[in-house]
């Protein structure tokens, strides 16, 4: 009876007074601790409705304009002299209601005094549990009941573990501080003493023993038998409603503890329980954000779409559905090299966020110069720099407006727009234009990461990349390697605290070095490189095992660089041996993928055909030269300066050819050559041909219409095969007459 008067009573305080306004109603609280919460007056609150001010029963009331039942709430700020606000993340998902509001203060000395004790005990808790954890592998390594490896392989794993917690912890004491102990349940309340009293293992325990998730399952089961009782119904929804409240706080506790202890695995799960079961914006779209955060692409891209669906239908917060475009956007484009896709949502994106502008500069112009820089990113990685550098200069104009109004507020986006654009100033070879924007970039990263080495070393690591390949494109590698080695450790630290999210990256700037590094004459340099490539090889090796989509590719190119290298050195059996595994995995995904991996493919192909042919394995040799040249082939369409290693790969086949002793191949293969590009290495080899197959006035005609331009090359090449032993008997006497002619001046 008393429920069913409340709901009765919380029907009269939402109510419209014509169609252009709407009146919300709400009542201030003071948190007490465990002790149940008490009204607060005066606490001035704005939104994005006329300021109010609570009375003194803490009511208040927000008279919103073109607002209608379910519509969001947004902006919502309290203030009263020595108070904080306590329940933030439920002030920011308000929207209109029947029932009234509710906002909850904190003393600020009593919420600075729990924040800094929760800070103490959760390091005292971390700490313990390394320490724990780290004696009890010493015990059983002293006990010989573990290997010397084992024990390392496991130290390094409960350090990383705890490096990445410390990393978080001022964000899990911020969560973990606003915790509503007031509204916690016997189990919940039992666990959090226990965090509080450092038995942190307890803890662990009495979480896992409460049935939280189930009760907050079930309500909606309950929420179904409500719906079909028709006596019953508005009462046992609401009740249903009431309790899913109540669990769901307890829940979203449970998962704050759960991070704060690095039990990350068990928070997703419960985050996806809470994504699946009630599908509104905030549940999907921070299961959606925690799991781009721990890298499951996939599951990120399901629920940042549901968070899309969820945003359709009208009067939704514009604001979060752009803010959801960008993160998808992005994350196809980085991630996922879907390009398609990524242009797709960003150019919806920016097209609304300009409509919104006119209106609303100051909360869609942000949105507006995000989705113009990460298009222009797009356009400098496909390759439409005159696109991406009108995006990217747009993107910056906008954030130097926005910087000078709030310098420390536009930091961030103000490095991502000068790197963008130094980036398509590179990719359009406009050496000093990029080389000014992206040490400008560098210099505003590098006072961020001063501030917050966590937060902002890992856009750093980019544009030091960025850096490393221009002053590389423009022969400088002493600046070059400087940049890339930075670039490296970086990595090397991230994937050391989070292998998952960064191993990937670090294969990537480990490959780059090992290519920046190769040099014939510095024989430490030449062993370093080897050295990081095969490094990035056994990396890419374990990452593309569990993501072969995304990984396989750097793979290859990495163990086809690993082959130059043997070859470099004149290891022609271990460049064999090495590159026949790089051509298998192009081959496979130029079948997934031609336009993306035809070129690896290609030129794998032509690598390992030269090769065959320094072993003297010239059948093979052909016939990897053939493949080459007809992926060549499909490769100058697109691009026509391509025709040059068609008629190199045929040329290829025409030494194979030669050497083999099949003369009328290698004039077939020679002329191939010489109809894909005329060069001058293709007559060469038609002459040799003609020549011993014993049509000598062919031969003769190209020796002296050539042989001033030619004469070495010509010379050269008979001296090879006279040496290799291939000039037939027959054909010595009308050889060493050609050697007579090209000799003649």
């Amino acid at each position: 009876m008393k429920r069913s008067l409340i709901i009765l009573m919380t029907l009269l305080f939402a109510v419209s007074l014509n169609a252009q306004e709407t009146l919300q109603s709400g009542i201030t609280y003071k948190y007490n601790g465990k002790r149940p919460k008490t009204v607060l007056a005066n606490v001035n609150i704005r939104t994005n409705a006329s300021p109010t001010i609570s009375g003194q029963n803490g009511a208040f009331t927000l008279k919103l304009k073109q607002s209608r039942m379910g519509d969001p709430i947004k902006l919502v700020f309290a203030m009263k002299s020595g108070y904080v606000l306590f329940n933030k993340d439920e002030t920011e998902s308000w929207s209109v209601k029947k029932g009234p509001l509710r906002l909850v203060m904190c003393d600020a000395a009593t919420y600075n005094k729990m924040k800094s004790e929760n800070y103490d005990k959760m390091l005292a808790n971390l700490t313990a549990k390394h320490d724990r954890e780290e004696k009890r592998l010493k015990a059983q390594l002293a006990q010989k009941r573990m290997k010397e490896r084992d024990y390392k392989a496991k130290l390094d794993s409960i350090t990383n573990l705890y490096d990445n917690s410390l990393s978080k912890l001022d964000e899990y004491v911020e969560e973990y501080t606003r915790i509503d102990e007031s509204e916690l349940d016997s189990v919940m309340s039992k666990a959090k003493q226990l965090f509080d009293e450092g038995e942190a293992e307890e803890a662990i325990k009495t979480l896992k023993s409460s049935h939280i998730v189930d009760d907050y399952i079930k309500t909606f089961e309950v929420e179904k038998e409500g719906k079909e009782k028709m006596a019953k119904i508005q009462e046992q929804i609401d009740n249903a409603t009431e309790d899913r409240a109540k669990a769901k706080a307890n829940i979203l506790a449970q998962i704050t503890m759960l991070k704060s202890f690095g039990q990350f695995n068990e928070a997703k799960a419960l985050l996806k329980t809470m994504a699946d079961n009630e599908t509104n914006y905030e549940n999907v779209f921070n299961y959606a954000t925690f799991c781009n955060e721990q890298k499951d692409t996939k599951e990120a891209e399901k629920y940042y779409l549901l968070a899309l669906d969820s945003l359709s239908r009208p009067n939704s917060d514009l604001r979060k559905k752009l803010t959801v475009m960008n993160k998808l956007g992005f994350m196809y484009m980085v991630v996922m090299n879907d390009f398609p896709r990524a242009e797709k949502v960003l150019l919806e994106s920016l097209e609304e966020s300009k409509k919104q502008v006119v209106s609303d500069p100051a909360t869609f112009e942000p949105l507006e110069a995000t989705a113009m820089v990460d298009l222009g990113a797009l356009y400098a990685t496909s390759g439409e720099n005159e696109k991406g550098l009108k995006m990217a200069t747009q993107s910056l104009e906008i954030t130097r407006r926005l910087e000078k109004q709030n310098p420390e507020e536009y930091e961030e986006s103000m490095s991502a727009s000068l790197f963008c654009v130094g980036e398509n100033y590179r990719k359009m070879n406009k050496f000093a234009e990029s080389e000014k924007m992206l040490l400008d970039a560098l210099k505003v990263q590098r006072k961020l990461v001063q501030k917050n080495y966590d937060a902002y070393v890992l856009n750093l690591r980019f544009i030091l990349g960025s850096l490393g390949k221009l002053y590389r494109e423009n022969n400088n590698m002493a600046e070059c390697e400087k940049y890339s080695r930075e670039e490296v450790e970086i990595n090397r630290k991230l994937a050391k605290k989070n292998p998952g999210a960064y191993e990937s990256s670090l294969a990537g700037s480990l490959s780059d070095l090992g290519a920046i590094l190769y040099d014939k004459s510095d024989e430490a340099k030449v062993a370093e490189s080897k050295k990081l490539t095969i490094e990035s090889i056994e990396i890419y090796r374990r990452t593309a095992a569990d993501n072969p989509d995304l990984y396989e590719g750097g793979l290859a190119s990495t163990i086809a660089q690993l082959a130059n290298i043997y070859a470099n050195s004149g290891d022609y059996a271990e460049q064999e041996k090495t590159i026949s595994e790089a051509v298998e995995i192009f081959k496979k995904l130029t079948a997934q993928n031609p336009r993306k991996y035809a070129y690896g493919y290609a030129s794998t192909s032509f690598n390992m055909c030269i090769g065959k042919y320094n072993l003297h394995k010239y059948a093979e040799c052909k016939e990897l030269a053939l493949q080459a040249a007809e992926i060549y082939k499909q490769i100058a369409k697109v691009y026509p300066e391509y025709k040059t290693m068609v008629a190199r790969s045929f040329n290829m086949a025409s030494y194979s050819s030669m050497m083999a002793q099949d003369f009328a191949s290698a004039q077939k293969y020679a002329e191939q050559a010489l109809a894909a590009d005329s060069i001058n290495y293709a007559k060469v080899n038609i002459a040799m041909a003609m020549l011993l197959q014993g049509n000598i006035e062919g031969a003769k005609a190209i020796y002296n219409t050539n042989k001033d331009k030619l004469r070495d090359s010509l010379l050269g090449d008979i001296a090879d095969y006279e040496e290799q032993g291939i000039i037939p008997d027959a054909r010595k006497a009308d050889v060493a007459k050609m050697k007579e002619l090209l000799s003649a001046k």
